[in-house]
């Protein structure tokens, strides 16, 4: 599969998941690594780590999710995959639009029409990169 193809099967993965926002323990009774979307149960996240019952009780006693980490990472991901994609997207158009400038700089440096339409063009898309 070619990178296009591969962002597009993950784009299509996010438009068919259940739609967010993903939430990590939002119900005072949910238990450790529970990560939900509204009332639905998405997943329930653990860790690969064997933790001892002192290690457990510790948590317990600290009110502390063991699996925090990993439930924030697949809560997070609803959200985030889709704002990635998207930037992506907007940086491979900005470097086909890149690409066009420099292609059409060198026929233009005999035709002064040419190159102020060019120079416009150029300082467009230099003013597009500001933050």
């Amino acid at each position: 599969m070619n990178p296009m193809e591969e962002l597009q099967a993950i784009r299509t993965r996010t438009e068919k998941a259940t739609p967010g926002p993903w939430k990590y323990r939002p119900e005072k009774w949910d238990d450790w690594g529970w990560v939900r979307a509204g009332e639905y149960i998405i997943a329930r996240v653990t860790d690969c780590k064997d933790f001892t019952n002192e290690e457990f009780d510790l948590h317990r006693l600290n009110h502390t999710d063991p699996y925090i980490n990993n439930a924030q990472f697949v809560a997070h991901a609803r959200t985030d995959i889709p704002v990635l994609l998207d930037e992506i997207e907007r940086q491979r158009q900005r470097l086909q639009k890149a690409g066009q400038l420099i292609y059409r700089a060198i026929p233009a440096r005999g035709d002064l029409d040419e190159m102020e339409k060019w120079y416009r063009d150029r300082d467009e898309f230099l003013q597009e990169s500001k933050p």
